[in-house]
């Protein structure tokens, strides 16, 4: 792929992955690629081993979402995966949200993503396309997450609501808020959500007219959820930009994300 590299001498550790599935290994990477707890005990170890950075400027990463996770497993005692479903995407009726999808619906009701000719060999389909979170077995804090507008509307509308939804309460507003306001000075960015860029509006991800309250999230693959408080509506954009290649100038060169919302600004 034209800008993105890759070490040529990189191979699949033998020791922590398998060819076949197994008690072990029962997660699929790939079409022959399985993992288990050895894979994710490993990158969860590399995770817990990167140094502190000397500099404090703003770095985006996903280390401290994977580390994140690995701390409500420890306090709530379940896996991941368990937990969301049963606290939260459970009494949303969100019955289309989940991970490893696989297990619960056929693989023509999930869309395609990139055919990886570098590492996985092969379409994915049904297994989350991002690496890091799919050598974890398909369930790491910072990716895994299948869903469709519909109960991610149901999600939007519970925040929108202060943390309630259905007349239950599944988030206090404090921690709404805690999460989807700006924490820094040297960063748009809200505790894990993406906010528009008001001193650099021509840079912003957002569009223009989004006003200071608005937060959301970008997705790798082209997805795009935005919520804004202030005229209370939020925006769901699902598309699949790496499919079949992640090597897709047309995407970036239009720019649709910030564009459609614009347009919802100027319809009010």
């Amino acid at each position: 792929h034209r800008g993105v590299y890759g070490n040529a001498d990189a191979k699949l550790r033998k020791d922590i992955i398998s060819a076949h599935k197994s008690e072990s290994a029962p997660y699929s990477v790939a079409g022959n690629v399985y993992v288990g707890q050895a894979a994710m005990d490993t990158i969860m170890q590399h995770v817990y081993d990167v140094p502190l950075r000397n500099k404090h400027g703003y770095l985006y990463s996903d280390l401290n979402f994977a580390l994140l996770m690995d701390m409500e497993q420890n306090v709530t005692g379940e896996p991941h995966d368990k937990w969301v479903r049963d606290n939260v995407f459970g009494p949303l009726g969100c019955t289309r949200t989940g991970y490893r999808p696989l297990g619960r619906f056929k693989k023509r009701n999930i869309a395609p993503t990139e055919n990886d000719r570098f590492l996985r060999k092969c379409t994915g389909h049904g297994i989350v396309h991002d690496e890091f979170a799919a050598f974890s077995g398909g369930v790491q804090g910072n990716a895994g997450l299948f869903s469709n507008s519909g109960d991610l509307a149901k999600l939007c509308q519970m925040w929108l609501n202060g943390g309630v939804y259905g007349g239950q309460r599944l988030l206090k507003k404090e921690t709404v808020d805690l999460f989807t306001k700006t924490k820094s000075d040297i960063s748009r960015r809200g505790l894990g959500f993406d906010k528009p860029d008001v001193d650099n509006p021509d840079k912003s991800p957002t569009a223009k007219s989004a006003p200071a309250s608005v937060y959301g999230h970008l997705g790798f693959t082209g997805t795009a959820v935005w919520v804004d408080p202030d005229n209370e509506m939020f925006m769901i954009f699902l598309c699949n930009r790496v499919c079949p290649t992640r090597d897709n100038r047309a995407f970036s060169t239009t720019n649709p994300r910030p564009a459609l919302m614009q347009a919802i600004y100027n319809c009010m």
